[in-house]
């Protein structure tokens, strides 16, 4: 179901960023998606991960866009790359732990 009112105008907001975008609801998985008609192909451009449509999903429209990719790369890169350091850092502490316990042992 093609969204074309809602209260926060959030289609039109939308259409202020790119006039290619348009709101679906769909009915099968109880969500919204964002979708582009400039794409070749499917036109799912995103999907909406809130019950509800507000300024989150403008927000998330704008985050996402196509122009903003070398940077979304860059932090999903950062942070993976945080995460990795965490759990090194969880392991070597561990084994630095399980090095001295079975020290203490002998």
């Amino acid at each position: 179901m093609i969204i074309t009112d809602d209260m926060f105008a959030i289609d039109e907001r939308l259409r202020e960023i790119d006039a290619d975008y348009f709101i679906i609801y769909d009915t099968k998985y109880h969500r919204y998606e964002i979708h582009n008609s400039s794409q070749k192909g499917n036109t799912l451009a995103l999907v909406v991960p809130y019950s509800r449509l507000d300024k989150r999903v403008i927000d998330l429209a704008i985050r996402t866009r196509r122009e903003n990719m070398s940077s979304i790369l860059a932090k999903m890169e950062q942070d993976n790359q945080r995460l990795q350091d965490n759990q090194n850092q969880e392991l070597m502490r561990r084994l630095i732990f399980d090095a001295r316990y079975s020290l203490t042992e002998v």
